[in-house]
């Protein structure tokens, strides 16, 4: 698998890879808990735990080594170099350990490794990532720039609003019609129904209805 972007070496790193650890630079709030919550994502999809690890925790800085060698994710976050240093001397090859730390820790410890996580590049791998994964696949090319244009302001809210776009598309999109067109169809059979309505028409007025605020719903 080529390392290509930051996805890729999450991916590889979680997969065998041999590094200690990988940080990740801090660049805000938001950019942070999108990359915590990719990095717990692709944990998932191969069946691994996340932990995540308070700064504060001493025993995890101990060597002590999982007895079963189970492979497990942790995430921490510390803005000093002693405690980069005190986790790279950990030898338990069982934790795969993404450390995030201010910029100029992550530079220094950068040196020569292309292994860490830029987090600046995080607008390319919120692309990367809509791009790559297959059930986004019949996501058109514009909703997916639109979606991403309206989520690179707000970066922690990229997982649940794929989670709303991807039902979206399952149940409700309607796709290669005149939708403006079909629209006007719609009003006019829920104006006629209306003029000659009974309790029979009831269930297939309230689906009209439905599908013209459906169809609104994705043409604002």
């Amino acid at each position: 698998m080529p390392v290509n972007n930051n996805i890729n070496k999450i991916k590889n790193y979680i997969s065998g890879g041999e590094e200690k650890i990988v940080l990740v630079n801090i660049v805000n709030e938001k950019v942070s808990l999108f990359y915590k919550l990719l990095i717990q994502k692709i944990s998932n999809d191969n069946k691994i735990r996340t932990n995540y690890v308070e700064d504060s925790n001493e025993s995890f800085s101990k060597n002590a080594t999982d007895l079963f060698l189970e492979r497990q994710t942790y995430i921490l976050e510390t803005t000093t170099q002693s405690k980069v240093e005190k986790i790279q001397l950990l030898k338990d090859e069982s934790k795969k350990i993404f450390l995030f730390v201010p910029y100029s820790i992550f530079k220094k410890n950068s040196s020569g490794s292309d292994k860490n996580i830029n987090a600046y590049d995080f607008k390319k791998d919120m692309s990367a990532y809509i791009n790559e994964r297959p059930d986004l696949k019949k996501i058109s090319s514009e909703d997916k720039f639109r979606f991403l244009e309206t989520l690179k302001e707000m970066p922690h809210l990229f997982f649940s609003e794929i989670d709303k776009i991807r039902i979206n598309y399952a149940d409700n999109y309607i796709n290669n019609v005149d939708d403006v067109s079909l629209i006007g169809q719609l009003r006019q059979g829920v104006y006629k129904m209306k003029r000659n309505f009974s309790i029979k028409e009831l269930s297939s007025l309230y689906n009209l209805i439905k599908k013209e605020i459906i169809l609104k719903k994705f043409n604002f």
